[in-house]
């Protein structure tokens, strides 16, 4: 086994996950993302699959390449993957008989490679690495499947106005017409007039929510296109995937959590963080870390400290003790998606 990591496996163990799909034939089969236990029978060919939280048996062919994090893979003999086969957080069994064309890759885990089994290029195992954490592998799972909800097209992007946020104690403001997606210290990406159909942002006194109207899908794409260009080394647990139908992104960046998605003609991006322009104090600013414990429920606070020592639970405990801008992100696409199908969206 190679000593020296691929590019790849680095980027996947400092968290930079980006997930595409597959040239060629793959193209032509279903993708499968799922959480939960999945199966491919035999007979069935899949072109790429993303299983999360749940184990993945593969009896029949897989065009493209699998990602499975949280779980563990089962190849039966005959079974084929023409990709690679990623496994975080899990096992992985390749029996004799089973082919894997690109590239077999464990991290957090264990790989079972029985004689016989067919397998191209690297074989990589990481069982254990400082920088894959529990909570970063949670991570990964939790934001590796994204539903990338958007309206249908009688909604007017006027109606964000309509948004809920009670109940994530959050204070928004009117909404606005934007001439660009403002991200921050990642910079400011500008509209070109003619592709855009509406553009308006909610604000609230930590959150920020747009909603990007193009002229066409086409349109819509060229700008996330644009979007990947930002600068990853200024980004940690950048997750990124555009199988399936659409993309989207979460990353964290400058104590901000992103969660941005593209399909159809729309693309959402909702920043959740402290802003300038919001009632941030000075305070808040040099001691973000005390002002987010602060807004923490204190039954959390004191579970996550009881001894005045970090928490460090498994799987399932660093889900329950993500972030408040993580939390908060995905409470306001939550009660964004409830708004898209109040819109009448099939």
């Amino acid at each position: 086994m190679k000593k020296t990591l691929p590019r790849a496996l680095l980027l996947l163990l400092g968290l930079l996950l980006i997930l595409a799909p597959a040239a060629g034939p793959a193209r032509a089969a279903e993708s499968l993302q799922s959480r939960g236990n999945q199966e491919i029978p035999r007979g069935r060919e899949v072109a790429d699959v993303v299983v999360a939280d749940g184990n993945l048996r593969i009896g029949g062919t897989v065009l493209g390449s699998v990602y499975v994090v949280a779980g563990d893979v089962l190849m039966d003999p005959g079974s084929r993957v023409q990709g690679s086969l990623t496994v975080i957080g899990g096992q992985a069994w390749v029996p004799a008989g089973a082919s894997v064309g690109q590239g077999v890759y464990v991290l957090a885990g264990q790989l079972h490679l029985e004689e016989g089994a067919a397998v191209a290029g690297e074989v990589q195992v990481v069982e254990r690495s400082a920088s894959l954490t529990p909570a970063k592998v949670a991570v990964i799972s939790r934001y590796i499947l994204l539903p990338r909800a958007v309206p249908g097209p009688a909604f007017s992007l006027d109606q964000l106005k309509q948004l809920d946020l009670s109940k994530l104690r959050l204070h928004p403001g009117p909404v606005e017409k934007i001439a660009y997606l403002d991200l921050g210290r990642l910079g400011k990406t500008p509209f070109e007039f003619r592709e855009v159909l509406d553009a308006r942002e909610l604000k609230s006194d930590r959150a920020r929510i747009e909603v990007i109207k193009f002229v066409n899908p086409a349109a819509a794409e060229k700008f996330w296109e644009a979007l990947r260009n930002l600068p990853e080394d200024r980004m940690s647990n950048s997750v990124h995937s555009s199988l399936g139908e659409g993309a989207h992104w979460y990353f964290q960046s400058s104590g901000r959590t992103y969660l941005l998605w593209t399909r159809e003609q729309y693309l959402v991006a909702i920043q959740c963080g402290f802003f300038h322009d919001n009632h941030v104090s000075l305070d808040q600013e040099r001691h973000p870390e005390a002002t987010r414990e602060a807004l923490r429920p204190q039954e959390q606070r004191s579970a996550a400290n009881p001894n005045g020592h970090a928490h460090e639970a498994g799987h399932a405990g660093h889900e329950e003790w993500r972030s408040w801008e993580d939390r908060t992100c995905d409470q306001a696409r939550q009660a964004l998606e409830t708004l898209f199908q109040q819109s009448g969206k099939d």
